[in-house]
């Protein structure tokens, strides 16, 4: 399969994670305690599984390109990749410091990526700056997913070295150990496939990841017994859905949320907590939130998203992903 080979049912997976988190699990914590019991063993688990499932499809996409060959070609893609997606990470940085989202101290750590080695008040830009962190260490990946046992020892080591960098950290963050093995797992199977024997196995393999989550005793977001679920759910998932053919042709919507995913966690804290101030507690608050502070999340980053990348293009083009396929 060609690198720039459009792959629909990714949009489905992105569209689905992004909407969950920003629609729904985000969102419910502006409205000011109103359904206090959104957050619970489900919702807790679907969003562990959306957050993994988007660091999967990000180390899925980026694995498809070629692996860097020498020190130009990993001074190349870093180039490609950072200038897609940091200065958008930027610009959502000043946001935050505008809007009073979040303390200036945090903001600073983020913008060195040092946020995501450390727990503390910074909210979604979390995500963001870890990912930026896996994508620093995706050449490597890259280079050694030809491998079975050399890519295990590669992933095994990055691992080792991200826990050595948390045990020296006053304030340890788990999530990305967490994560990591999910997009290190899109990373190999870029150019892999499951069968059905062992689609079967990974999927036999997932109950006993879900069993495992439920029974540790930290939060399961922040519980390193909850990384075989969060690693294999998405590798099942996409290997299901890459065989539904319902999946071949997303509908307008899908790829409009899909595209604008990226900017969308950005955004949408500093878009919330506005309209917030607009409606008492309660039911008003949550109606406006949903009818109106949803779509327009969904709105500025799509146009936020399409005016960068025309920008980056210096000429009017189509409207790209934040890893650079084309939305047609």
């Amino acid at each position: 399969m060609r690198a720039d080979e459009r792959l629909p049912y990714l949009d489905f997976i992105r569209a689905a994670a992004a909407t969950y988190i920003v629609g729904f699990w985000h969102l419910m914590n502006y409205t000011g305690g109103y359904a206090p019991g959104y957050a619970n063993a489900v919702t807790v688990r679907l969003t562990v599984l959306a957050l993994g499932s988007f660091f999967f499809v990000s180390g899925f996409l980026l694995g498809k390109g070629l692996p860097p060959k020498n020190v130009r070609d990993v001074l190349a893609f870093y180039k490609r990749r950072l200038l897609r997606i940091y200065p958008l990470f930027l610009f959502a940085i000043a946001l935050y410091l505008i809007t009073k989202s979040a303390r200036p101290a945090d903001l600073l750590a983020a913008a060195f990526l040092t946020s995501a080695f450390l727990s503390g008040h910074l909210t979604t830009l979390w995500f963001v700056g870890v990912l930026l962190c896996f994508y620093l260490m995706t050449p490597a990946l890259m280079y050694f997913a030809s491998g079975s046992l050399h890519f295990l020892s590669v992933a095994v080591f990055f691992a080792c070295a991200m826990a050595a960098l948390q045990a020296i950290s006053p304030d340890p963050d788990p999530r990305l150990l967490l994560y990591f093995p999910s997009f290190s797992l899109g990373v190999y199977f870029a150019n892999r496939t499951l069968d059905e024997g062992r689609l079967a196995l990974v999927s036999a393999f997932c109950l006993l990841a879900l069993e495992l989550s439920l029974s540790g005793d930290q939060p399961v977001e922040k519980d390193l017994l909850s990384l075989p679920f969060a690693a294999l759910l998405p590798l099942a998932l996409v290997a299901i859905c890459e065989r539904i053919s319902i999946l071949r042709k997303p509908p307008p919507l899908v790829l409009t949320v899909s595209h604008a995913s990226f900017v969308m966690y950005l955004l949408h804290r500093p878009i919330y907590k506005e309209l917030a101030h607009l409606a008492p507690h309660g039911l008003g608050r949550l109606l406006l939130l949903f009818g109106v502070g949803f779509p327009l999340v969904v709105l500025v980053s799509s146009r936020t998203q399409s005016f960068y990348d025309r920008l980056l293009a210096n000429k009017p083009t189509k409207a790209v992903t934040p890893d650079g396929r084309p939305v047609s």
